[in-house]
Order: structure tokens, then sequence, then C-alpha cells
């Protein structure tokens, strides 16, 4: 343990990633670091390994639906409030079409574009007396 350059540090978990973009020949290869100051007694290192994956499983699912399905790296906002308050926007529709049923988001949004179909998706119904 005094090998390591971190105060406190009992782990330290290694995580590689390799991953192969459509339509790119080559792969991308990525080492991450954890450190953390609890003992293998206390978490053991498949648990912290299980746990790291985990997590990525989360990130994955949902920065891929926000890039992806919903063009979110192509925005043009890159300052202030607007990319926060286009997550959440963001974030919001990607819930309501998984509470509808949508099992595929990318195709729920392209089926929900106008205002019919998008009110409707949030529950509300457009009344053609009232909007003009």
């Amino acid at each position: 343990m005094d090998a390591l350059a971190f105060p406190g540090a009992c782990q330290v978990v290694r995580t590689e990633r390799h991953r192969r973009r459509h339509g790119i020949v080559k792969d991308s290869r990525e080492v991450v670091l954890a450190v953390t100051d609890l003992d293998a007694r206390q978490v053991p290192p498949a648990e912290l390994t299980a746990h790291a994956r985990k997590r990525w499983t989360v990130e994955d699912r949902v920065h891929y639906v926000r890039n992806v399905a919903f063009k979110g790296d192509a925005r043009r906002a890159r300052t202030g409030a607007a990319l926060v308050v286009l997550g959440c926007l963001t974030d919001i529709v990607r819930q309501a079409l998984t509470a509808a049923g949508w099992k595929n988001l990318a195709s729920g949004r392209r089926d929900h574009t106008g205002p019919d179909k998008a009110l409707e998706l949030h529950g509300t119904i457009r009344d053609q007396s009232v909007w003009i």
C-alpha cells in the first residue's frame, strides 16, 4: 500500500474500455483508474468492478439517448443555462416516452414531432376551439 501516491488509498481499480464506433475502422481504447479508501474486507475488488460497470450502464443508457436519439451533440448552444435546460427537457420527453410504453425512444421521438402528438404524449388534449 505504500506504493500508492494517494494518502489513505487502499484499493485501485483499473478499467479498460474498448469500443468501435459505427463507420470507423480503428477501435478506441481508454484506461480509467479509480482509487478508494475502502479496503478489500469492506468492499471486495469484484464488487468495486461490478459497481463501475453498473454506473457506466446507466450513463451509457441515458447519454446515448440524449446524444443519439435527441441529437444532443449537434446542438449549437454552448454557453449559459441553455444546455442544462435542453438536457432537462430531453429527460422529460424521454421519461414520458418510456411511461407511454415506447421501447425505441428514437422512434417515439420521431412519432411525436407535431404539436398534437406531443401534447397527447404529455396527457394534454388540444381543443381546436381554444387554440388559434
